[in-house]
């Protein structure tokens, strides 16, 4: 479903502008109406289609699913309601259609396969989370329960190996953040230490140039002493000089 739709970046006006649309509109007069059926509901990225529903539920006080009861039947909300589900949470939409797989007489093989198989190194675990949260019992017993020979272990295993699969990411992913909070932290002392050395540095040069100026006067004021000197013995020695003659 969600490879189908170009994600991008949710554009906020927009979604706000779409969203007063729908709120200005009855729900049944949606399904007719080529800029909430085509530029909203078919052309949104699911990021948007959630941020247009969030708007829609602070200005109707009421969320969008329940806006659409009454006043859309059949495929149509069928159709909307999927869209609207998945946009708001992935998981609790696979979980429900794993629910409905299982639900009644009989299995519906091809939607639990095509579900399980589809979520198995994604989210699987967060899907199996969901399903308790709604139906407060575990997926993966309910799938046996109603399934027998080759399929339950197909589906046993394969539960089993995706659930494991994720919480060795989950487990891999808390060893990342630890290694890069890790290097985050030395970067950080490393870089406190060359402005601590950059520091110095600058210190010592000011130093070194304060230094450099007072040897300057000292060496200026001696040439300038030693002048004085010369002069004063030069005058002495013309003085000298004058009275012997």
């Amino acid at each position: 479903m969600n490879e189908k739709r170009k994600e991008n970046s949710v554009d906020a006006n927009s979604c706000k502008e779409k969203a007063q649309l729908l709120f200005k509109t009855s729900p049944k007069d949606w399904i007719n109406d080529d800029r909430i059926m085509i530029d909203i509901f078919a052309h949104c990225s699911f990021d948007e289609i959630r941020e247009i529903s969030q708007i829609y539920e602070d200005l109707s006080k009421t969320e969008l699913l329940k806006a659409m009861k009454g006043q859309i039947r059949g495929e149509s909300l069928m159709l909307l309601k999927t869209i609207i589900t998945y946009s708001q949470n992935p998981c609790k939409y696979f979980a429900i259609k794993v629910f409905d797989a299982i639900d009644g007489p009989g299995t519906r093989d091809k939607l639990l396969i095509r579900t399980v198989v589809n979520r198995l190194e994604i989210d699987i675990k967060k899907v199996a989370d969901e399903y308790k949260i709604l139906y407060k019992k575990d997926m993966l017993n309910d799938i046996l329960d109603d399934t027998s020979g080759n399929y339950q272990t197909l589906y046993e295993s394969s539960i089993a190996y995706g659930i494991r699969t994720l919480l060795i990411a989950e487990e891999n992913k808390k060893d990342y953040e630890h290694q890069i909070e890790t290097l985050t932290r030395e970067c950080e002392e490393l870089e406190n230490k060359i402005n601590e050395v950059k520091d110095n540095i600058s210190t010592r040069q000011i130093e070194i140039e304060n230094e450099r100026e007072r040897a300057n006067k000292e060496h200026e004021e001696f040439i300038q002493s030693e002048r004085a000197k010369a002069e004063q013995s030069k005058a002495k020695i013309k003085d000298l000089l004058s009275i012997k003659s």
